[in-house]
């Protein structure tokens, strides 16, 4: 909770601000989400002992992030969005490479958080733009694993990070607009600890996805 109270008041403090303006020129507030999903499945065809054998993979990954903001000016924009995330993996395995047994490995990665962002638009005044987006905030990650069905303790996590992200939007009208947002490049700082152990650690980085997984869509409203 003491994160929430923290993102929130950071959020509130940075708005208040900013977001001193001319009477003339009142700027909307913002209100939106976007969804991202990716799929991907890898099939290896192996012969162990003269027999044939297809060690199998599917990863899943679904991310939900709603928001409120408010334009500070034509170009300036100022949010605190709910992330939600989860990634899952289901596979056939082989147990070694001189048995031709395969096991089933499930692991899934659920992710809650918030976060502080604002948003640079390049060119405001078409009705398509292309913005950069800087980021600072937190998750709280959950994980699980099974072999077989026989769970396997895995850390949970709380990842505090700094991220710069890009995407574009379209405006269908004055009040609705369309989103893509894709790519991110950052720092994170991350403490970790296995459940009914003592195992901590603590781990730090930088970090970019600039695949599929960072592609994700969403829709604004101007109110």
């Amino acid at each position: 909770m003491k994160q929430v109270f923290f993102t929130c008041l950071m959020f509130l403090t940075l708005l208040n601000a900013l977001s001193a303006q001319e009477e003339s020129a009142r700027r909307a507030w913002i209100l939106g989400g976007s969804v991202g999903y990716n799929r991907s499945n890898t099939e290896l065809i192996r012969t162990v002992s003269g027999t044939e054998v297809r060690p199998k993979r599917t990863d899943n990954s679904f991310s939900f992030s709603p928001y409120f903001g408010k334009e500070l000016n034509e170009k300036w924009m100022l949010g605190l969005a709910l992330s939600l995330g989860n990634y899952g993996t289901d596979e056939l395995l082989l147990k070694n490479e001189n048995v031709n047994e395969l096991i089933r490995r499930n692991s899934s990665n659920r992710s809650l958080g918030f976060n502080v962002f604002s948003r640079y638009i390049f060119n405001p005044q078409q009705r398509f733009n292309v913005f950069l987006s800087p980021s600072l905030g937190f998750y709280n990650i959950k994980q699980e694993e099974f072999y077989n069905n026989e769970s396997r303790l895995l850390p949970n996590s709380n990842r505090y990070f700094v991220n710069l992200g890009g995407g574009a939007f379209y405006n269908f009208n004055a009040r609705l607009r369309g989103l893509v947002n894709f790519g991110n490049f950052g720092y994170y700082f991350e403490r970790s600890k296995v459940p009914q152990t003592q195992s901590r650690a603590n781990s730090n980085g930088f970090s970019s996805d600039l695949g599929l997984s960072s592609l994700s869509l969403g829709l604004e409203l101007r109110l």
